[in-house]
């Protein structure tokens, strides 16, 4: 069989399928012969080895026939689907809302921190869904000028058929007419021949016009060739352009596509898909079961008792691990599964894996388990023999991607570690106790609900992580460009980091915390703890109803605020932004911005205030002992300490004024002044900002 005859078999196989889907498969199909041809392949051994159009046939026959299955619940299972998927997404978000009331406590602050300056990584999301938009709506207007240029493309085609047509026309007719010409002019030599050789002229002189009639032939023809030449150009350079046009449009989609898949799936399409599957998956559970005699419920699928020699259609399976085992470790590759983990109700451990997404998917993923020295390693994997067979290959380039996976796993007492690694899948944990977790997604999120544990590292590239309502030895919850949070967590060492987005702490009771983020916020609200560092590069830190022994908040562009805090020792840092303090009881006060302006009030008993040129505010209950600096910012204290009076150390080259109880000095001269008991203690420096000190 030669490769034609193998691609019209194939092409009248396909006339049952959409358009696009077809032309698809017969694209791959073509491809595969020409890369065959490429490596010296005939195409007798390419035919051989895609196999017969017949197992073609039976294998599209068995997927469409599925997706019709699927297509015809889809109406029925549409309610079902929503109210199944929006709890769970409202679970996944794992972030409350602004009037969440949660805290966190952090890690021994790090050496040099303040010296350490990176690039912010990400986006907001709202700028994120911007740019989506505007991409969005740059290929549409892109797609609309290729549909013009095509249209005007296709009528510069039709045009060049047309002249085609009317030349070759013309060379028809011109034809005919040398022809007709030819004839004439032979029967009129044959005529004059014959009255030549009556009259006895020269035989040779019957050709002396022969040269001219292939003159004539010559001209004629050249003019055709150029008439046919003129009209192939115009055609080459119409299908160029079209050429041109299509490729420039359709670059700009595979870019909007590739930012489009990064972005998430739509909604409707993903419900669509859902549904689909779902139907495909009852359906087959339902044919299996009334095969083996059974109930559609009762169905139960174990990988270990198939033959992998051969696919296997696989919608889930399921298995049981005892204690008596011996396992204390596991291990969870679950690749872009969703993942559910809850507690075990018949100390067991159990997983139960489900696809719900497209045929093909069912055939290429599945679930396998393997026991190694008291670990246990639970696996999704994609089947490579199944991968590798020709048939299936193409179509699973058509159709294999729609794949939707969940492991569910129910967790007994007796397991001592748990490790689950994520590629986009989210991962949920709740109700648990166990002494080393450590849980890792790409791109999912990742959330912690009432769980206690020793070691516990949550970490995620791009999605949220979250710890709720847990007790922990130590703790970790980061995210590269997602948030990190933490809330109503009690635990000796905690750190909540993030790099592009925001690091969040609500309600904690901690020995020493962390909370950073580059270039997201960072913040904390009612939480208490020894070691409090609060931290972030390019957004704000904010702490706000906290007590500790010694706090440090610190923000290099951003704003540092601190509100109700409670502390022996507080260190407040900025660079570009502003410091506020605001209902502060501090007995050691240590706050220092470059360019930005400070505001303190509240009851410090030691302070050391020091600004580039931004203004310096201090409304001070009570005596303290204060030393405030400033290159050429203002500085206005106002201190009320029930007349307990001061003694107040002033330098500055611009004006100094005093409104304190009797005293109203105005452009006070540089030096010491006194008033009353001298309860504070005040010195002030400024190199050309005003100075005023009032009660």
């Amino acid at each position: 069989m030669t490769k034609k005859e193998y691609m019209d078999l194939l092409s009248r196989a396909l006339l049952h399928v959409e358009p696009e889907v077809a032309r698809d498969i017969m694209e791959d199909y073509e491809a595969h012969f020409e890369r065959a041809k490429e490596s010296g392949r005939s195409d007798e051994e390419v035919i051989a080895e895609l196999g017969s159009i017949e197992e073609f046939t039976e294998e599209l026959n068995a997927f469409m026939s599925g997706k019709k299955g699927a297509a015809k619940s889809e109406g029925d299972s549409a309610d079902k689907m929503q109210e199944e998927r929006v709890p769970s997404q409202a679970e996944n978000a794992g972030v409350p809302g602004g009037n969440d009331t949660c805290s966190t406590e952090a890690l021994r602050e790090s050496d040099g921190e303040n010296d350490r300056q990176e690039e912010a990584e990400g986006n907001k999301e709202e700028e994120y869904c911007d740019r989506q938009t505007e991409q969005l709506r740059q290929v549409d207007i892109e797609l609309s000028r290729a549909r013009e240029e095509m249209k005007r493309a296709y009528e510069e085609m039709m045009r060049a058929k047309e002249e085609l047509e009317r030349a070759k026309m013309e060379s028809e007719r011109e034809k005919e007419e040398f022809l007709r010409a030819k004839r004439e002019k032979e029967q009129k030599e044959k005529e004059h021949m014959r009255d030549r050789m009556e009259s006895g002229d020269d035989w040779n002189r019957k050709f002396s016009k022969r040269g001219s009639d292939d003159q004539y032939t010559y001209w004629n023809n050249s003019d055709i060739n150029n008439i046919k030449n003129s009209a192939k150009n115009i055609t080459s350079s119409v299908l160029s352009q079209i050429s041109g046009v299509v490729n420039k449009t359709f670059s700009g989609f595979n870019d909007w596509m590739v930012n489009f898949e990064k972005s998430g799936e739509d909604m409707t399409d993903y419900r669509r898909r859902q549904e689909n599957a779902k139907s495909e998956a009852k359906s087959y559970q339902r044919r299996n079961s009334q095969e083996a005699g059974k109930k559609p419920e009762e169905y139960n699928y174990v990988y270990e008792d198939i033959d992998s020699s051969e696919e296997q259609y696989v919608p889930e399976c399921r298995g049981i691990v005892t204690e008596g085992e011996g396992i204390r470790h596991i291990v969870v590759d679950s690749k872009s599964a969703e993942v559910d983990i809850a507690p075990s109700e018949d100390n067991n451990f159990n997983y139960h894996y489900i696809n719900e997404g497209s045929a093909g998917s069912k055939i290429l993923y599945r679930c396998e388990k393997r026991v190694s020295q008291g670990t246990l390693t639970i696996s999704i994997v994609r089947d490579e023999k199944a991968e590798r067979k020709n048939h299936f290959s193409i179509l699973g380039g058509v159709f294999e991607e729609n794949a939707d996976l969940r492991l569910e796993l129910s967790i007994p007492d007796w397991v001592g570690a748990l490790e689950v690694n994520g590629k986009s899948g989210d991962i949920q944990m709740r109700d648990l106790t166990v002494s080393t977790l450590m849980l890792k997604s790409m791109s999912g999120d990742v959330t912690l609900c009432r769980v206690n544990s020793d070691k516990c590292m949550v970490e995620t590239l791009s999605g949220d992580a979250s710890v709720k309502d847990g007790k922990f030895g130590y703790v970790l919850a980061s995210s590269k460009s997602g948030d990190a949070e933490g809330c109503k967590v009690k635990a000796e060492k905690a750190a909540v980091t993030s790099m592009s987005g925001d690091a969040r702490v609500r309600e904690c009771e901690l020995d020493e915390m962390v909370v950073s983020s580059m270039s997201g916020d960072a913040d904390t609200q009612n939480t208490t703890g020894r070691i409090i560092s609060v931290s972030s590069m390019s957004g704000d830190a904010c702490v706000k109803g906290l007590s500790a022994v010694d706090a440090k908040i610190s923000s290099m562009s951003g704003d540092a605020c601190a509100e109700d805090v409670k502390s022996d020792n507080l260190l407040i840092t900025g660079n570009s932004g502003d410091i506020e303090g605001n209902g502060i009881t501090v007995k050691v006060l240590k706050a220092s911005v470059n360019s930005g302006d400070m505001s303190i009030r509240g009851h410090v008993g030691q302070m050391n205030l020091t600004s580039g040129s931004g203004d310096v505010i201090v409304v001070q209950e009570g005596d303290t002992k204060a030393s405030v600096n400033t290159r050429s910012g203002e500085v206005h204290f106002h201190l009320k300490n029930s007349g307990a009076g001061f003694a107040s150390k002033v330098s500055t080259h611009g004006e100094t004024n005093y409104r304190y109880q009797n005293l109203h000095l105005n452009d006070a001269a540089n030096g010491i002044h006194r008033y009353g008991a001298e309860g504070s203690s005040i010195e002030i420096q400024s190199t050309s900002g005003d100075i005023s000190i009032t009660d």
